[in-house]
């Protein structure tokens, strides 16, 4: 009974572990558009060699006075 509750937490966070890993890089960029990933960001220089690297975005339907009155 031991080695086959071993074996299914082993099996359970391998596939947790490897959904993490599959699925990390959408997460990173989560509603942002490919030039937005690439371009550079007003606060990027205070950090010049990151460790990792997220850039989220989301789309709202409003002009800008509407959003920022």
């Amino acid at each position: 009974m031991n080695a086959k509750r071993t074996l299914a937490t082993t099996l359970g966070l391998t596939a947790v572990a490897g959904t993490s890993l599959a699925l990390r890089p959408w997460f990173m960029r989560w509603g942002a558009e490919g030039w937005d990933s690439r371009r550079t960001w007003p606060g990027d220089e205070l950090s010049p060699r990151p460790l990792s690297v997220a850039t989220r975005a989301i789309t709202i339907h409003a002009p800008a006075s509407r959003v920022w009155p």
